[in-house]
């Protein structure tokens, strides 16, 4: 199965949802792209790309970083990013995020591929200059064609607060699926040792 992630900011060793995503994934002979910016989270950019070459080639996954063309309110937007989805040929494809500028894929012909979102907006990261009008606008533009339409298949939630925000948005029960916020034990663990 071929697979596109698309997030607005990747870093290669976080351990964000989309590392463990691809991990998994990966262990399931699943072919990889990871598509995002190249606006670092928290590593420079000289770091960053020695660390996405180190994923690449442990985890046989291709990074392809590209340049907003702008950014707003933490939201990227990349031009000709679904030329660019479309160009892979996947079978699936992950926008990670929501309420952001990937939602006017909504505005277009239904894709080949399938397409899921997730949300991992919690109300806290939510507060902003647009936050009171937003979730309105989005409801009466946007999820009103994510209701009606297949073009995403499903929104999964990381977990209640996400689930929270997604009905503000009036987004269906049916869309929402829970993929609850977890961790890799085999990453993450406590070590009496590490801890002196």
């Amino acid at each position: 199965m071929k697979v596109v992630h698309v997030e607005d900011r990747f870093e290669p060793e976080a351990g964000y949802q989309i590392n463990e995503l691809i991990k998994e994934q990966v262990s399931l002979n699943y072919d990889i792209t990871v598509i995002t910016s190249n606006i670092p989270i928290f590593s420079d950019i000289q770091d960053l790309k020695e660390k996405d070459k180190a994923f690449e080639k442990k985890y046989s996954v291709h990074i392809i970083r590209l340049n907003p063309l702008f950014v707003f309110s933490q939201r990227f937007y990349f031009k000709r990013l679904f030329r660019r989805i479309d160009s892979l040929k996947p079978d699936i494809v992950f926008l990670h995020g929501i309420v952001d500028f990937k939602d006017l894929i909504l505005f277009f012909p239904q894709r080949k591929y399938v397409i899921v979102r997730d949300c991992h907006m919690s109300w806290v990261a939510s507060k902003n200059k647009l936050s009171g009008i937003l979730p309105y606008f989005y409801s009466f533009v946007f999820s009103r064609i994510i209701n009606n339409t297949s073009k995403y298949k499903k929104i999964y939630s990381l977990g209640l607060e996400e689930t929270q925000y997604l009905k503000k948005l009036k987004i269906k029960d049916s869309k929402i699926e829970n993929l609850y916020h977890g961790y890799n034990s085999k990453e993450v663990f406590y070590s009496r040792e590490y801890r002196k």
